[in-house]
């Protein structure tokens, strides 16, 4: 059976709020890094996909931060999308960076093999560099 659905792309920032019209406003999106000043360091970030979704669908999973082999994060969520474009955020998530390395946000829907990958992103030490 094909996925449901595709994700398109994703990104990270520090916070992603709602307008009463309905549009998304991101605040401080991470590009091609995250720089902390130092580590230890903890961080709230949000998460957003964008996703084609094939056919309506709907599943319990799990949202799960990963740096390097640790599992930093991990959270039950429940997904119900529509066929067509979706949007899906998922804000304050609790990420402690320990050292610097690369942070990947996963998505694992229950009753799939395998997390499918929202983002990989490296987290930098300002005091390394």
């Amino acid at each position: 059976m094909d996925s449901p659905f595709q994700i398109v792309f994703a990104l990270v920032c520090d916070d992603v709020r709602r307008e009463d019209t309905g549009k998304l406003i991101f605040i401080g999106v991470y590009g091609e890094n995250i720089t902390v000043p130092k580590t230890p360091a903890n961080l709230l970030v949000s998460v957003v996909a964008f996703l084609e979704v094939r056919q309506d669908f709907k599943a319990q999973a799990e949202i799960r931060v990963r740096m390097d082999d640790k599992v930093l994060v991990q959270a039950p969520i429940h997904l119900d999308y529509q066929k067509g474009k979706a949007t899906t955020s998922f804000a304050n998530v609790p990420v402690e960076i320990e050292k610097p390395g690369d942070v990947t946000f996963e998505l694992l829907i229950r009753g799939e093999e395998g997390a499918r990958v929202l983002k990989t992103i490296p987290v930098t030490s300002a005091s390394a560099t």
